[in-house]
């Protein structure tokens, strides 16, 4: 399952691809209509969004909007903690004039609200 989060009509979701098209997924979104509600549910949650999304698609196709004509959105817009990781490839050191690192440098940010 291919998910997004997405604008359209004015209104942000997060929703499935099937087929070219964006089936919202708001009945599997406890607490909120964004793709952090949908992953904090958990995994049955998600199973049950996959479930829902692939025969939502195949009953009536033309109800959902196509991947095309919706703004995509950040994957988890607004996340409660980054977490990266610096220098952790030989090429990426090199390309930035580094010396590679021994070990992964993690970065990781809790954004303010």
């Amino acid at each position: 399952m291919k998910l997004v989060s997405y604008r359209h009509r004015g209104e942000d979701r997060a929703g499935a691809v099937v087929a070219g098209r964006v089936v919202d997924l708001d009945p599997f979104l406890p607490g909120g209509r964004d793709m952090l509600s949908l992953l904090r549910a958990g995994p049955e949650a998600l199973t049950a969004a996959a479930a829902h999304a692939q025969r939502a698609a195949g009953e009536n196709a033309a109800v959902h909007p196509r991947l095309a004509v919706v703004e995509l959105l950040a994957p988890v817009p607004r996340p409660p903690k980054i977490v990266a990781i610096g220098r952790n490839y030989a090429d990426h050191a090199a390309e930035t004039g580094m010396k590679a690192l021994e070990a992964p440098r993690i970065i990781s940010s809790c954004p303010r609200r």
